[in-house]
C-alpha cells in the first residue's frame, strides 16, 4: 500500500507540460531536467541510505523518505508564487534533488524488508515490489489529471507529495522491521560485526534490481511529454492528447506490468 501511494512519483511527468505552460516556456527540456536530477541523486544516496538500513532498520528511513517529500511540497509552495522561470527554475531542481534522496530512502525502506519477509522466495518478494509499484502506475495518471483540472498543477503536486509523505509517516509508525539473520557461515557479509547478515548474492540482487528501477523510472519519468509530443504529430489535438489519450496509455500500461510482474 505505501508504494502504491508513493508511487504517484512515477507519473510525474504529467505535471510537466502544465508547468511549461505556467512559465510561458517554449520547450520542456528545462523541466525535464528535474528527472535527471532526481535520478542521480537516488544513485549517489543509494549506498548511504543500505548502511542507514542496516545500523537503524526501514523506520528511519521511511521518515526521512516522508520528510523529504514533506519538505518538497513546501519548497513547491515557494515556487508557485514565482512569476518566471528564472526565479522558479531553483525551487523546481531543488524539490528534484530533495525527491532523489526520498526516492533512495523509500527503496531501500521497502526491498530488503519485503525480501527478508521471504528469505526463500526472493522472485516473490521482487513481484510484490514491481506490482506495487506498476499499480501505482495505473491508478494516479487520471487523478493527476482531475486534480490538475480542478485544483491547478501546483496544488495537485503539492497534494501528491503531501499523501506520499503521510504514507511514509505511517508506514514508519507500523512497519514491523524483519527479525535479523544471523550467520557465522556462508557466503554473506557480518556488518560491523553487528550480527546483522547479509547474503551476497542477495546484496547484488538488490544492486541490480535498483538500478534497474532507476533506468526504469527515469524513462517512466518522461513518458507523458513523449507520448502527448507522438501523439500531436500524429495530427491529434493537442489537449486531447495531453489530458485523455496519454494518460489512458500509462494506465493500460501499469495494468499490463502489473500481471507481467505476477507471472
Amino acid at each position: 500500500m505505501i508504494n502504491i501511494i508513493a508511487g504517484s512519483g512515477m507519473t510525474i511527468s504529467i505535471f510537466f507540460q502544465s508547468i511549461q505552460q505556467h512559465f510561458g516556456l517554449n520547450t520542456i527540456t528545462p523541466i525535464l531536467l528535474v528527472s535527471t536530477i532526481s535520478g542521480l541523486t537516488s544513485a549517489i544516496f543509494l549506498i548511504f541510505m543500505g548502511l542507514l538500513y542496516d545500523r537503524f532498520g526501514p523506520r528511519l528511513l521511511l521518515m526521512i523518505s516522508g520528510l523529504c517529500s514533506f519538505v518538497a511540497g513546501l519548497i513547491l509552495n515557494l515556487m508557485m508564487f514565482q512569476q518566471s522561470w528564472d526565479g522558479a527554475k531553483f525551487f523546481w531542481y531543488s524539490i528534484g534533488f530533495i525527491n532523489g534522496i526520498g526516492f533512495s530512502a523509500s527503496f531501500i525502506s521497502l526491498t530488503p524488508t519485503i525480501m527478508r519477509w521471504f528469505p526463500d522466495r526472493v522472485s516473490i518478494a521482487s513481484s510484490i515490489l514491481m506490482a506495487s509499484s506498476n499499480a501505482a502506475m495505473a491508478l494516479w495518471p487520471y487523478l493527476i489529471v482531475v486534480l490538475i483540472e480542478h485544483i491547478g498543477v501546483f496544488k495537485a503536486y503539492q497534494f501528491t507529495l503531501l499523501i506520499t509523505a503521510l504514507a511514509m509517516f505511517i508506514g514508519a509508525a507500523f512497519l514491523k522491521p524483519p527479525e535479523k539473520r544471523v550467520s557465522g557461515s556462508g557466503n554473506g557479509i557480518d556488518i560491523n560485526g553487528g550480527g546483522i547478515y547479509i547474503d551476497t548474492k542477495l546484496l547484488l540482487l538488490l544492486i541490480a534490481i535498483f538500478f534497474v528501477a532507476l533506468s526504469s523510472i527515469s524513462i517512466v519519468q518522461l513518458l507523458a511529454p513523449i507520448l502527448t509530443e507522438s501523439l500531436v504529430l500524429s495530427g491529434i489535438d493537442r489537449q486531447i492528447a495531453e489530458k485523455v489519450i496519454a494518460p489512458e496509455i500509462m494506465s493500460i500500461a501499469g495494468i499490463f506490468q502489473i500481471f507481467s510482474a505476477l507471472i
